[in-house]
């Protein structure tokens, strides 16, 4: 898993949820058509989304949305990561995080 601020939306690679068990991924559909601008410029269209994926990171659990993606276009990332949190990720840690400074 990637953290990147500069992303706009969530990420997961369709090769991962094919080699994991589908019952994860109840909610893979069909969308409209996403232009998806990668690391390097070029742009891949997809009509693939996964919607409120129970997600946890470092103990934390949250419900989110990925776009499904066949790469990353950057070859570190293919082979070390599964899924890139984006914004939307960030945006709700970021909210958390407020919350927990006001109720002090």
């Amino acid at each position: 898993m990637l953290l990147d601020s500069g992303a706009s939306r969530n990420f997961i690679k369709k090769s991962f949820i094919d080699e994991t068990s589908k019952k994860l991924f109840d909610d893979l559909r069909l969308g409209n058509d996403k232009s998806v601008k990668l690391a390097d410029g070029s742009i891949i269209k997809t009509n693939l989304v996964l919607s409120n994926v129970n997600t946890q990171v470092k103990g934390k659990s949250f419900q989110t949305s990925f776009i499904v993606v066949t790469s990353f276009i950057v070859p570190q990332l293919n082979s070390g990561y599964d899924c890139i949190l984006g914004m939307p990720y960030l945006n709700h840690q970021l909210i958390q995080l407020f919350h927990s400074v006001i109720n002090l």
